[in-house]
């Protein structure tokens, strides 16, 4: 699979939606793209309402079922393309970075807030009524607090858990 730039539009022409075995791979090109800036904000953005779903995976979210939210979500997830794709990442990435949290998983932890946080700039300030600059924030925060050398697992569990905001959509 390769990257190829349409000359007449100045388009990327990469697949929107992954073949079988071929997603990690298809989702790093898409990152490059991405992260090179070669792709305007509104491109990336999703467009029209946004799916029930997540008005279904919010209230797990926010009442602490980050893997249910994440199952919740991962329906969205598999039938977007990219890259939209990764708005759906993101959220998904944030709340299981959440559950390994909660489960004082300090690597998993690390690893899903970090994706997170690596996706969710490509969302800001808000996507889909998702209060995304709060997300990252949120993400960002506790990536600080999982990094410090004397983390203390008591201590997170009675910080106040991030709550993900819907706004009306523009």
């Amino acid at each position: 699979m390769t990257i190829l730039m349409d000359r007449q539009t100045m388009q990327y022409t990469l697949p929107r939606l992954p073949a079988k075995g071929q997603r990690r791979k298809l989702e790093a090109q898409w990152l490059g793209v991405l992260e090179a800036g070669d792709m305007s904000a509104e491109s990336v953005m999703p467009q029209g309402d946004a799916p029930s779903q997540l008005y279904d995976a919010v209230p797990l979210f926010n009442d602490g079922q980050y893997w249910e939210c994440h199952e919740v979500l991962e329906e969205v997830w598999l039938e977007t393309p990219y890259p939209q794709r990764f708005f759906w990442s993101a959220l998904i990435k944030l709340a299981v970075g959440l559950h390994h949290t909660k489960r004082h998983n300090l690597h998993g932890a690390r690893v899903k807030l970090g994706d997170a946080a690596r996706l969710l700039p490509m969302f800001q300030p808000q996507c889909l009524g998702v209060d995304t600059a709060a997300a990252l924030s949120d993400a960002l925060q506790l990536l600080r607090i999982l990094d410090t050398a004397s983390l203390n697992w008591a201590t997170l569990d009675e910080l106040p858990k991030p709550v993900i905001a819907l706004q009306a959509q523009r």
